[in-house]
């Protein structure tokens, strides 16, 4: 048992006692029932450290003023002491001067990192073990050191969520620990979640490659319209291409105030980045009486309009290619969905 552990020992065998000397039970009975229950290290310290001599006097133990003279109740009588002389006796032996133990875990604190994701329970159980035992466990400071002991990029991460939300600064001093970890819980979710779609996207290349066939060396082209709250109309032809993984409309196409801003990237089959800042997010496509919901990534310096691309494909599977196009069957009725009939494309925005 390490002090910290010893300082809840003895938070707990002082909530113990003080619910025995509300039923009026004495304080070397209740100092007996806190015996009783001791194990492991504290355990040992009772039984094999102190002398018989020094645990009577412990049990014995009367409450005297500065003057060492006993003090009286109202019945004239001494007030038992062997709770807080055993309390006071056990912190003495194990933890020492309690200031020393404040300077240690400013030490510790300033010290304690977070170096890998997966090691953030450890960390956070250990960070407020370590400040919860201090008078300024809330100032800023120590929130502020709890995230920047996360991984570097992450704890940026963190960082600028906040600063999104209160207009580029953290408020530390109106944060709790709990509001820090939920944020850290919430973004690493995000992370693991966009870690895996990429993996699974890659993974899922080669076969949207082979259930395409041929068209992936095609050009399909169709015409759509595309509507925006019914008061911006647009009639386009776009790209049906299945070797991108994002679909993506050419930026000076959409009023502006669609737009949302998106960390997303986005590159050429020679490697090259593409500008990407701006996202549509609800994209519903209307065809033949069915509705397809998509999201669109707004791309500066794309030479084509509009280009559909695996997202789409892949929510339409199953399906079949054939000349007039990709054919898809929903309640055993068949679509025609990428035929050279008209498209609507309908952004609903909230």
């Amino acid at each position: 048992m390490n002090e910290y552990h010893i300082i809840n020992k003895l938070q707990e065998m002082t909530m113990v006692s003080n619910a025995h000397k509300i039923r009026n039970n004495l304080d070397k009975v209740v100092a007996n029932i806190l015996i009783a229950g001791f194990t492991d290290q504290i355990k040992g310290w009772w039984d094999n450290v102190l002398t018989k001599q020094q645990q009577t006097e412990i049990l014995e133990v009367i409450q005297v003023n500065e003057l060492k003279e006993p003090i009286l109740n109202n019945d004239n009588e001494t007030i038992e002491d062997a709770v807080s002389t055993l309390i006071y006796n056990i912190a003495n032996y194990f933890v020492g001067d309690p200031t020393y133990l404040k300077d240690r875990t400013a030490d510790q604190l300033s010290n304690l990192r977070c170096r890998k994701l997966q090691d953030f329970r450890w960390y956070k159980d250990t960070f407020m073990t370590k400040v919860l035992t201090r008078e300024d466990a809330n100032q800023p400071y120590w929130k502020e050191k709890f995230i920047t002991g996360l991984p570097t990029l992450f704890a940026e991460k963190i960082k600028n969520k906040y600063r999104e939300k209160h207009k580029g600064v953290v408020p530390y001093e109106k944060l709790t620990y709990g509001d820090i970890v939920s944020t850290i819980t919430k973004t690493g979710l995000e992370i693991c979640y966009d870690i895996k779609m990429s993996k699974q996207i890659k993974k899922d290349s080669k076969t949207y490659k082979k259930e395409l066939g041929k068209i992936t060396y095609k050009k399909w082209h169709i015409n759509i319209t595309i509507t925006i709250q019914d008061s911006f109309k647009l009639q386009i032809t776009v790209l049906i291409d299945s070797g991108t993984q994002m679909n993506c409309i050419q930026g000076r196409l959409i009023p502006t105030k669609y737009f949302e801003k998106t960390k997303q990237r986005l590159s050429t089959t020679n490697g090259e980045n593409l500008r990407v800042k701006f996202k549509i997010s609800d994209v519903y496509i209307y065809n033949e009486g069915i509705c397809i919901k998509q999201s669109f990534i707004l791309v500066k310096d794309l030479d084509i309009g509009i280009i559909l691309s695996q997202p789409f494909l892949e929510i339409i599977k199953p399906f079949k290619v054939k000349t007039e196009g990709i054919t898809i069957k929903i309640f055993n009725k068949k679509f025609y969905l990428l035929s050279m009939k008209n498209l609507l494309l309908k952004i609903l925005t909230f």
